[in-house]
């Protein structure tokens, strides 16, 4: 007779016995907002993994908006995306499937392309932030992004290229990396810049050397490093250091978060990257960023900027809809205004902005 294995047994009694718990305290969650009157909204976020600092940010962002409005008409539920889409799209289904129209805000393109056709099959609407670019057949209707286009940051990134004569290019392999690579060679054939090098990085790579000796090879006299901050890019621009480059670096965006600046130190000095117009940030939102120790990024206006929208619409009492953003044309952000230009698109007014003493301050042309 085969031996009972009782730990094993126990062991699984366990796991159940936790995983029956957190659907259950979810399910309490969820009566108790339901029986406070206010609007669940989810909000999907890397929280586990290798973005746990820019999470920090997005929690503290979103902490500051609720203790200036303790009486908004919806409460935040957070779910862990893990950076994983399959994980996403299950967890989402778990969740949200007894709501009636449910409301999410996700954060970066990979997730939110993920998980649209779930909000759809519930009848939901998705605010995507990080979300830099909407593919032209895309043709789901229940998200509106309030973040940045790629436009927005690569057409400074372009016109301030076309100084230089010779041009190495560094891009990460994945959707944003791809798509900047394509519009700077582009937009920058038949003009008196020359990409002279075009060095893909993959996600999962870390020491770049090589690619960065090659690139240099060609003598540029600016670098782009377009793409996500991945560790392995982040050893590009150290690299360029060892290798006593003197050029212009130009990056993306993604660079300017406060964590990525204490990461990479005295290698961040003098690199440029578009970034939101400090000239027309909200100083009062300063103000409240910097008495809460919060850094102003892009993320963080587009963040506050979501909630400030979903607190309109629902004290309006307007549909969560495309129709209604892009009715709008226009929401005055904390950074600027934000433009709905259709079909759940939206542009940030981005500049060129040059780390110099520890700070960032605008490109002088």
């Amino acid at each position: 007779m085969k031996k009972i294995n009782w730990k094993s047994i126990l062991g699984w009694g366990c796991a159940a016995l936790v995983a029956g718990f957190i659907v259950y305290s979810n399910m309490q969650e969820q009566k108790a907002l339901q029986n406070s009157g206010k609007k669940n909204v989810y909000a999907v976020l890397p929280i586990s993994g290798p973005f746990t600092e820019y999470v920090k940010v997005v929690k503290d962002t979103i902490k500051l908006w609720q203790e200036d409005h303790p009486n908004a008409p919806f409460q935040i539920t957070y779910l862990d995306s893990e950076s994983n889409p399959s994980k996403t799209v299950s967890m989402i289904h778990q969740m949200a499937s007894d709501e009636k129209n449910p409301l999410f805000i996700t954060s970066m393109s990979l997730i939110n392309s993920a998980i649209l056709p779930v909000v759809e099959r519930l009848d939901g609407f998705n605010f995507a932030i990080t979300m830099t670019s909407i593919k032209p057949e895309f043709k789901n209707t229940h998200f509106q992004k309030i973040s940045h286009s790629g436009e927005d940051e690569l057409v400074p990134i372009l016109n301030y290229t076309k100084k230089f004569k010779r041009v190495a290019l560094f891009y990460t392999n994945e959707e944003f990396g791809l798509y900047s690579e394509k519009f700077i060679t582009k937009n920058l054939e038949n003009t008196d810049s020359k990409v002279v090098s075009v060095i893909p990085i993959e996600l999962s790579s870390l020491n770049n050397r090589i690619e960065v000796i090659k690139g240099l090879s060609e003598k540029p006299d600016a670098v782009l490093v377009l793409g996500l901050p991945t560790m392995g890019v982040l050893n590009i621009i150290r690299e360029l250091h060892v290798q006593e480059y003197t050029g212009t670096i130009i990056v993306s965006s993604s660079f300017v978060h406060d964590y990525i600046v204490k990461t990479m130190e005295n290698n961040m000095e003098g690199i440029i990257a578009p970034f939101i117009d400090l000239n027309q940030l909200d100083s009062q939102f300063k103000k409240k960023l910097s008495a809460h120790n919060i850094n102003i990024n892009f993320s963080t206006a587009e963040l506050y900027d979501v909630l400030n929208i979903i607190n309109y619409t629902l004290e309006n009492n307007q549909p969560f809809n495309q129709e209604t953003y892009t009715k709008m044309g226009k929401w005055k952000g904390v950074a600027g205004d934000v433009i709905f230009p259709g079909n759940g698109d939206s542009l940030y007014p981005f500049i060129l902005v040059q780390y110099k003493n520890g700070e960032f301050v605008p490109v002088e042309e």
